[in-house]
């Protein structure tokens, strides 16, 4: 830190400098405001990582970074949702860590954090723009077991998502969101499908 009001935060990644470490809330997502992707700014840059909030994030999700992180520039933790859980069980929050690399490449990878000391849960991810400025709309999904014993299905979406869909052998849900959260009772285990809708109609997946 060089001043109080130019503090930052720097982790070693194993590259040749430091990668600058950055943090937003789900409010603070940095949405685009133009239309094409290519020419989009945001209207705020996830903020530095040195309040409390955002130290608490970085050590409950930070080890959930994307694969192959040796080279990066930036490693952004954007928590975009939290979801009350079933059965009066605490809340989920619902992270995606983004890194960017000197060579212009970057990836990114979703997880969940669920109460208790277990670290996060790698929801999906890989290379590409997902959960940045050009891709700022994201949606990701987990098993959950309850105290109880009550296998859950947990999805949650950013900001723009009003709808979200979840689609299993012999069973579908599909609800209004308007927290961004669902939460599915499921009696076993199995492949699902799942799908978020946008406020402008637009439908996402979560990122592979």
């Amino acid at each position: 830190m060089v001043a109080e009001k130019d503090a930052f935060l720097l982790a070693d990644l194993g590259g040749l400098v430091p990668a600058h470490l950055t943090y937003a809330p789900p409010e603070e997502q940095a949405r685009p405001q133009h239309a094409r992707a290519e020419q989009a700014r945001p209207e705020r840059e996830p903020g530095e990582a040195t309040g409390q909030e955002a130290l608490r994030a970085w050590a409950r999700a930070g080890c959930a970074v994307p694969d192959g992180t040796p080279g990066v520039k930036r490693l952004d933790l954007w928590a975009f949702a939290v979801q009350p859980l079933p059965q009066n069980a605490g809340s989920a929050s619902w992270v995606c860590l983004r890194a960017d690399r000197w060579d212009g490449a970057g990836s990114a990878a979703t997880a969940v954090v669920l109460p208790g000391a277990g670290g996060p849960q790698r929801t999906g991810g890989g290379p590409g723009r997902a959960c940045s400025r050009f891709e700022p709309d994201t949606v990701a999904w987990t098993w959950w077991r309850s105290p109880h014993g009550t296998e859950f299905v947990l999805a949650a979406g950013s900001r723009r998502v009003t709808r979200l869909a979840v689609k299993g052998p012999g069973w579908s849900a599909d609800r209004p969101a308007p927290d961004r959260t669902l939460a599915v009772e499921r009696p076993a285990r199995a492949t699902v499908q799942v799908e978020a809708q946008l406020d402008d109609g637009t439908r996402i997946v979560p990122p592979h």
